[in-house]
């Protein structure tokens, strides 16, 4: 869960809620933590103060390094924790869609052929042969191939329409 922090809620007998103090967002702050992605033990989350990694249930993080803009939202492989996208929100052309293949240390534009529409959740389909991206738009959601080279509109006479989760 976030919010102000990233938590963890188990539930059991009784409901226990633990902060996993991930340092990407900041207590207090309701708003703060902007996305978190989980595979397994693994997670991802970006916030006010930046974008932290966890491979151990969130006992340690590690900080990682995106893209100028405000990151606001974030998937990786579960098979390969190095391999992390990240979606920029805005209006700035060209500024959509990051993927790393080094854990998060560096970033690379594969915005591709993605009009100007801000970007809402990007998802990455987990266990396939090649690199399956989903991006939920403004405007509709995209499929992205071929590390952004060609990115196309879903949904044949889906109208134009603002979505904000994919699963």
């Amino acid at each position: 869960a976030g919010g102000d922090e990233v938590y963890k809620i188990v539930a059991g007998t009784t409901l226990t809620i633990s902060n996993l103090n991930s340092g990407a967002g900041t207590v207090g702050q309701q708003s703060s933590i902007k996305t978190i992605a989980t595979h397994g033990n693994s997670i991802l989350a970006a916030g006010d103060n930046g974008v932290r990694f966890s491979t151990d249930g969130g006992v340690n993080w590690l900080t990682k390094t995106p893209p100028a803009g405000t990151v606001n939202s974030v998937d990786f492989d579960a098979n390969d924790n190095n391999i992390m996208y990240l979606s920029i929100s805005g209006y700035t052309n060209g500024n959509k869609i990051y993927k790393s293949t080094d854990g998060g240390a560096n970033f690379t534009n594969i915005s591709g052929d993605l009009p100007n529409i801000v970007m809402k959740e990007v998802l990455f389909k987990q266990n396939q042969n090649s690199e399956y991206l989903f991006a939920a738009t403004e405007l509709g959601v995209y499929f992205i191939s071929n590390g952004g080279a060609n990115c196309k509109r879903l949904g044949t006479g889906m109208p134009m329409l603002d979505v904000k989760d994919i699963d």
